[in-house]
């Protein structure tokens, strides 16, 4: 999530981290924080969304579940995987260079052999077609505009049972065989969210853009023969230079039961489809006891930008003043707590919630955010296009005209 507006997750368990805390009110009934506040309030939100994914999701600790049957346990992890490395050029930004608990090889993988089989995948999307209640991208997420329809796991009763049986069996243990670090372990992954994906090429739900999700790693399952579209694929970013064979232009393929890992902050895409349908399953995991302050804190600001952009600017509202104030102040707390070690997301924010607010004293601010914005993430396409509205306004001289 670099726009931090979730647009699939927030079908399954996210919900609103405006909690109330001690100190300046807000329109929204939230507060502006001191550093101390904002790391309790981040830990019981944090407390409060593991707990509702070990309602919705297998979890060892949920469950008390013992060590899985040993025919399952045959399935844990493919034979080989086609491993990715993290390149070390400054050119990558962030995605240059691993960060905890990932390693320099583990930038992606991808399974040699199917982990579920094709009668899995397509009952998967039968169910999920048996039903025309497919959701659409929320619209202030940019890179959606041509985002595929999903499904939320949760709404489809036996896929969901079956996703749980796979994460004890199949998911989790992978996730660690390939990753090899105990953060990771079976016994402290969580499922935040799980959906199917549905891509058209005759509907325009061609693509979705480059973007980086919270901590933790995405897990792609392939679900439809590749015969069945042209084009798509996971686009990793980092990968598009790279002379690493298993990957074109930096765009994962895989056939139907077929795995595809990454950290989930790097910033990734769903590479174009122009014939036919594409289904994938997609899931995002993370470690329990870790607590992405930065993120949580990004993820509250995005709120009060998002909550401000609906409000016409010509309206000259204070209430989108106040929104806009609460907004660049949530991104510099995020920043505070650690953001930008893995995403550009807050710089962007900080940059785009100071030119609304259309006072000329904020762009020198704005253009330093939006520098750092674009050393962490060279290729930020919305990054580069706020840049260029800061030095057009500072060339002026006058007040901004919000957009």
């Amino acid at each position: 999530m670099a726009s931090v507006l979730i647009w699939i997750a927030t079908g399954a368990v996210a919900r609103n981290p405006l909690a109330p805390a001690v100190g300046r009110t807000n329109p929204l009934g939230a507060a502006a924080r001191d550093d101390v506040a904002a790391r309790v309030d981040n830990a019981r939100f944090h407390a409060e969304e593991t707990r509702r994914s070990e309602e919705l999701f297998f979890s060892h600790a949920a469950r008390g579940a013992g060590t899985p049957p040993a025919r399952e346990n045959a399935r844990a992890a493919p034979h080989a995987w086609d491993v990715f490395s993290f390149s070390g050029r400054a050119d990558d930004g962030l995605d240059g260079a691993p960060y905890a608990p990932f390693g320099t090889a583990d930038l992606a993988r991808a399974s040699r052999e199917p982990l579920f089989s094709a009668e899995e995948c397509a009952a998967v999307i039968a169910e999920a077609e048996a039903d025309p209640a497919w959701r659409g991208a929320q619209p202030l997420a940019s890179y959606a505009s041509n985002a595929p329809s999903f499904r939320p796991v949760r709404e489809l009763p036996h896929a969901h049972r079956w996703f749980n049986d796979r994460l004890r069996d199949t998911i989790f243990p992978a996730v660690h065989a390939a990753f090899a670090a105990d953060e990771l372990s079976p016994e402290l992954l969580r499922c935040s969210a799980a959906s199917v994906l549905r891509y058209r090429a005759t509907a325009g739900q061609t693509h979705l853009g480059v973007h980086r999700d919270g901590p933790g790693v995405a897990v792609t399952i392939a679900l439809n023969a590749e015969n069945e579209y042209d084009g798509g694929g996971t686009l990793i970013e980092a990968l598009e230079p790279s002379a690493q064979p298993g990957h074109r232009h930096g765009v994962l393929r895989r056939p139907a039961g077929h795995v595809i890992m990454h950290p989930a902050t790097v910033r990734h895409g769903g590479a174009p489809i122009t014939r036919g349908r594409r289904y994938i399953f997609v899931a995002w995991l993370f470690s329990a006891p870790a607590v992405p302050h930065g993120h949580i804190s990004t993820q509250r600001a995005a709120r009060f930008l998002a909550a401000a952009l609906r409000i016409a600017p010509a309206s000259s509202s204070a209430h989108r003043q106040e929104l806009l104030g609460a907004a660049a102040d949530g991104y510099a707390e995020a920043l505070r707590m650690g953001a930008a070690e893995l995403s550009e997301s807050a710089h962007v924010g900080l940059a785009h919630a100071l030119l609304e607010l259309g006072r000329p004293e904020n762009v020198p601010r704005a253009e330093a955010a939006l520098r750092e914005a674009l050393r962490l993430a060279p290729r930020s396409e919305s990054a580069s296009a706020l840049l260029a509205r800061a030095r057009a306004a500072a060339c002026s001289g006058v007040a901004l005209d919000p957009v």
